[in-house]
């Protein structure tokens, strides 16, 4: 701001000259960030109702939102906040982490799985981990999790022998151990002729049972009637 004023001075043959002297007076114009609204959230005021050009401060956001950039921190610019303080919405919680064959979670399970939550898995004896170990509950998903890729050896033994009218005791695998059983039970009306548990020996299974039919009391007294 320019203030004016009129000096006097005085010269040769006391002649009076009157001189316009002109001051000019710097005001600060600093720009000023409001801190009274942030949709979804609030702005740190530290009992201050503005902040000028260069100070820093943090803002928060509500339950199920989040700041936009990592840690909240924002600082006032000629331009105004610089990042602009946004609250952006949680995506929704992901499901339990997905199984996968011949390996598992490793770790404790959580009641919720929100957005950036990691688990890891690990794989069965026998198997390598092909991919990465870790997932991430991003938006909602859960990132590709690895998978299992087992070690061949030459004595191991592949999926068991189909044996009809039967079911087999506990999970099967794609790949057996050397030494490993697998027991059948043979469905109602049916009986098992041979050894219901069969066994992988150096690379091939042992003979497995099939399942015969049984004929009932009831069914052989008709026939005997019939003859």
């Amino acid at each position: 701001m320019c203030l004016g004023s009129w000096d006097t001075g005085c010269c040769r043959d006391i002649l009076a000259v009157f001189i316009n002297v002109v001051k000019c007076t710097y005001f600060s114009s600093l720009e000023i960030c409001d801190v009274s609204y942030l949709e979804n959230g609030i702005i740190q005021n530290n009992w201050k109702n503005s902040y000028k050009e260069g100070e820093k401060t943090k803002y928060f956001c509500n339950i199920n939102y989040h700041a936009e950039n990592e840690n909240g921190e924002i600082m006032c610019t000629k331009n105004g906040w610089s990042p602009i303080p946004r609250c952006i919405q949680d995506p929704g919680d992901c499901g339990p982490p997905p199984e996968i064959t011949n390996g598992n979670v490793t770790g404790g399970f959580l009641e919720r799985y929100q957005h950036g939550n990691r688990m890891e898995y690990e794989c069965d004896t026998q198997f390598k981990l092909v991919g990465s170990k870790e997932i991430e509950c991003l938006d909602g998903q859960w990132s590709s999790p690895p998978s299992c890729l087992h070690i061949f050896s030459e004595m191991s033994c592949g999926s068991i022998p189909s044996v009809p009218n039967s079911a087999t005791e506990g999970r099967n695998k794609e790949v057996y151990e050397p030494g490993e059983t697998v027991r059948y039970q043979c469905n109602e009306g049916f009986e098992a002729v041979g050894l219901p548990e069969i066994i992988c020996r150096r690379g091939n299974w042992s003979s497995p049972p099939f399942c015969e039919g049984v004929c009932s009391t009831s069914k052989l007294f008709m026939i005997l009637l019939v003859f």
